[in-house]
């Protein structure tokens, strides 16, 4: 499921209480940088337990349930259903349409929501996560999909998890690679403002797996320069940039065409 272009230096414990399942916890240890547990730790310490229902991020900052990835629980069947489908204004600005299913780049799947979304719109998805805690968590959830009919087939035709730094995986590619994509997503951590309500708990326990690294620029800068190396290829090129409403443009560069939404926009920058 997982391609592994890299190794990401990193250590968490993975904590498996089911005697039956430490075959499988073990495949995990060697699968990725954790260290395995037979008990929980110290409650001081952020953990990954793993059991009958998958692999789920347990943080000793924030109270509440686990992060777990599940790509079949309502908030996504729901969106799926009812999100307005290719008329959906995520879909618009990725450049879903009529006859188009575009080949998208996520350079920073996080949680995998929109990937997800595209993916069941009939889009191919590589979802790029450097975190080897939230690739692992995406994986499970990945997997998970795959034992439900409906989610089956197109996650497997059109879904493809990439463990690597984003900036690199930009970097190598090139107008000849078969793999050659039509557009690029960014959806990068952003900081809320002071005065606005609570972030909700999934977006502040990724903010503390990951650090609340914001590299987005950087990112953006090797997205612009691979489509330029692809431009002229089959589709208009595009680079999609999610941002809060009140958000600058990223390097204060005007986008091509913006989608307004209530909370944030997508900024499309089309490279032909």
């Amino acid at each position: 499921m997982a391609e592994r272009v890299s190794q990401i230096a990193f250590s968490i414990p993975l904590v498996c209480l089911v005697p039956s399942l430490y075959a499988k916890a073990a495949q995990l240890v060697t699968q990725w940088p954790f260290s395995l547990h037979k008990s929980i730790p110290d409650p001081l310490q952020s953990y990954l337990l793993f059991n009958e229902q998958g692999l789920a991020y347990h943080s000793a900052n924030i109270d509440g349930k686990p992060l777990r990835i599940d790509f079949n629980a309502y908030p996504f069947e729901y969106r799926r259903y009812f999100g307005g489908g290719v008329k959906e204004v995520l879909a618009k600005a990725v450049g879903i349409k009529a006859g188009v299913r575009p080949r998208i780049l996520d350079v920073t799947a996080g949680l995998g929501s929109d990937a997800f979304i595209l993916a069941a719109l009939g889009a191919c998805v590589t979802l790029v996560e450097k975190s080897p805690v939230v690739a692992a968590l995406l994986e499970d959830g990945l997997k998970r999909a795959m034992l439900h009919t409906e989610t089956q087939t197109w996650i497997l035709e059109r879904m493809q998890l990439c463990y690597d730094e984003g900036c690199k995986v930009l970097a190598h590619l090139s107008a000849q690679d078969k793999n050659a994509f039509d557009t690029i997503y960014l959806d990068p951590m952003f900081p809320a403002k002071k005065k606005s309500a609570l972030v909700k708990k999934e977006m502040r326990i990724l903010a503390e797996i990951t650090a609340g690294e914001d590299n987005s620029e950087r990112l953006f800068q090797f997205a612009l320069q691979a489509m330029q190396k692809q431009a002229g290829t089959r589709l208009p090129k595009r680079i999609v940039v999610k941002r809060p409403h009140y958000a600058s443009y990223i390097l204060n560069k005007k986008p091509d065409v913006i989608y307004k939404m209530k909370k944030h926009r997508f900024d499309v920058y089309l490279c032909f």
